[in-house]
């Protein structure tokens, strides 16, 4: 792991973490609801945040400077690992239409903006 490629992951995943936080921040202005359309958002927040940090630590594991990164093989559990991270975003993307409001926006701009920003990431590490 180089210092350079934390820099690289964070500048690009930083569109997303701006969306989860401020819809972390927006969640704690909604009121409490005990109606289950309105309590699911608040769960896919959570979710959100464990795919982003999975998806950052993937990207800076892969990426390498002096040569073709994500080219070996990621170790074992990177596969168990790759799997929450996938299940977390569907879930967080599922949870998107049952909620209105400012969590509902900021989740689907972290839906949209993710993979987007994981996959210029990871296709500028195929330009060696």
């Amino acid at each position: 792991m180089d210092i350079r490629s934390v820099g690289l992951v964070t500048v690009f995943m930083a569109v997303p973490a701006a969306c989860l936080i401020y819809g972390w921040w927006k969640s704690n202005d909604a009121p409490y609801s005990a109606n289950w359309r309105e309590k699911l958002p608040k769960l896919g927040l959570p979710l959100a945040s464990l795919s982003l940090f999975l998806t950052s630590a993937f990207l800076i594991r892969g990426w390498r400077w002096d040569g073709q990164s994500f080219a070996d093989r990621p170790p074992a559990y990177w596969v168990v690992l790759n799997w929450i991270n996938i299940l977390g975003w569907a879930f967080a993307c599922f949870a998107v239409p049952f909620r209105r409001g400012n969590v509902r926006w900021a989740l689907l701009a972290w839906c949209v903006s993710l993979p987007l920003l994981a996959g210029i990431v990871f296709l500028l590490g195929f330009d060696y």
